[in-house]
């Protein structure tokens, strides 16, 4: 697909993109283009264009960018091609070669800049509801969030969350970026379709795929890494007095908790040091110690394989099942972002499933350049436990 050049976009532009079109300034000179998404992660789009090709003089900061980024089931259980719009962030223009690089960023990057500060629950916020959502993002009645996650009521932030967020935040942080977002509380995976946001209790599928040891595998390494290792968390309370005097207490609660064995003295044990002091409303000491252990437990079961170290497993692969084309991209097959397939390799002992955690699509040749496999975390800020592998498809 050629990129298509928009100096604005209209509510209809943000309506999904999975099988249709867009009306707007075909980039024809463009040499090189391709998207990468990340699960939990990023979501960007990378272009080359001549300094002095006809439509070079639109290409400025803010300005949008329609691109093919894959395939998608359109809901009716048909793949179609997927565009996405991108919003351009950065331009560099190169006075030797002639080319400027054009680096942008999906839509759905916008919810950074609207704003949610519901002090005492106003609005109402809503999900699925599009409509209680929608007022809860200033300015702008153009983005909606959905969700699959099965709950006795309507995911609630403030129900599943806490009530009140006590200071303004942004949509995005709301969804993966801070503390008390919908991914690290509930464990949800975003899917951006322009305007909407799909928080999936797992996105993608298994997949009955194999990568073998001598027939798909090309390249492979292992490394196992405990520089990020937690065992523990060291819960704790700190509240001045008059006088310069003060109360403090401590809980420490292990990973393995529910396996009984709380008391012990390890001589090594990496842990996090949390300060809870906000969250206890406690006054007993008996009391406090409580709620410190209950925090304790309620972030260890937030950030589950913490505790483990990391297993980064790179791979190299072609597969020899589907030939490399586009119609090979519609397959029923084909890999997508968050599917699971199994990678077998026993001279070094890997038997395993694993997830396509990111993928390169190159825009003008309409097919995958890579394909990242690995296990992740339920949250967007901490990368333990990852393991990748890439599909050469170039």
């Amino acid at each position: 697909m050629i990129p298509i050049l928009k100096t604005s976009i209209t509510a209809d532009d943000l309506n999904s993109g999975i099988g249709r079109g867009y009306s707007g300034m075909y980039m024809t000179e463009c040499t090189e283009c391709t998207v990468s998404e990340e699960l939990q992660g990023d979501y960007l789009l990378t272009l080359s264009y001549p300094t002095d090709a006809v439509l070079a003089e639109h290409i400025q900061v803010n300005n949008f960018i329609v691109a093919q980024v894959g395939i998608a089931e359109d809901g009716n259980g048909v793949f179609q091609p997927n565009l996405q719009v991108f919003r351009i962030r950065k331009v560099t223009a190169d006075g030797i070669s002639g080319m400027m690089t054009v680096e942008a960023v999906h839509i759905a990057y916008d919810m950074a800049y609207t704003i949610y500060d519901d002090y005492a629950d106003a609005y109402g916020n809503t999900i699925p509801q599009a409509e209680s959502t929608n007022a809860k993002i200033r300015g702008t009645g153009w983005y909606t969030i959905t969700s699959d996650y099965d709950a006795p009521t309507p995911l609630d932030y403030d129900a599943y969350i806490g009530v009140g967020q006590p200071t303004p935040c942004n949509w995005r942080e709301i969804m993966g970026n801070m503390e008390d977002s919908y991914l690290a509380k509930l464990n949800l995976e975003p899917e951006y379709d322009n305007k909407t946001t799909k928080l999936w209790v797992r996105r993608g599928a298994t997949k009955n795929i194999t990568l073998r040891y001598g027939r798909d595998i090309t390249a492979i390494t292992q490394s196992i890494d405990t520089t990020d290792v937690c065992k523990a968390v060291v819960a704790y309370y700190y509240k001045t007095g008059t006088g310069g005097s003060y109360t403090m207490y401590y809980q420490i609660v292990y990973f393995d908790y529910d396996s009984g064995n709380h008391y012990r003295n390890d001589r090594w044990c990496p842990c996090q040091i949390i300060d809870f002091t906000s969250d206890i409303t406690s006054t007993t000491e008996v009391n406090i110690k409580a709620d410190l252990r209950s925090n304790a437990k309620k972030y260890i079961n937030n950030h589950i394989g913490l505790d483990q170290p990391q297993v980064q497993i790179d791979v190299s692969f072609e597969r020899t099942d589907l030939a490399n084309t586009y119609a090979s991209i519609l397959h029923e097959n084909n890999i997508l972002l968050g599917d699971s397939l199994k990678v077998i390799y026993p001279p070094l002992n890997i038997n395993q499933t694993i997830r396509v955690v990111k993928t390169e699509y190159n825009v003008l040749l309409g097919k995958y350049n890579s394909v990242s496999l690995g296990t992740i975390q339920t949250t967007l800020a901490t990368g333990a436990g990852k393991t990748t592998a890439k599909e050469n498809r170039k």
